[in-house]
């Protein structure tokens, strides 16, 4: 499976998880060198501080088009350190 941006691939992988609705897959299979941390951060009460990535491009700056949560509460810690992406993303086959 792959993470797809307009015409650019950043992320191909072979596991995912399923949590509250979103996909997660593991950072290690993104090419985090054109993610940048974003300003913006969320608290869940479930899962506990989200980590927010722009998308950088050579056309531009996508905000907010990931996150992560490095350090979830325990009852989500099978998330740790997973990245999930904006409905901007296409994840294709």
């Amino acid at each position: 499976m792959k993470a797809v941006y307009g015409t650019q691939v950043f992320g191909e992988f072979h596991s995912t998880l399923l949590c509250d609705g979103h996909v997660y897959v593991p950072r290690d299979c993104v090419d985090m060198s054109v993610l940048s941390e974003s300003t913006r951060v969320y608290h869940c009460p479930n899962k506990g501080m989200a980590t927010y990535y722009n998308l950088v491009t050579p056309e531009r700056v996508v905000p907010n088009i990931a996150w992560s949560y490095l350090h979830p509460y325990p009852d989500h810690a099978d998330i740790a350190g997973m990245i999930a992406f904006s409905k901007d993303v296409i994840l294709k086959e």
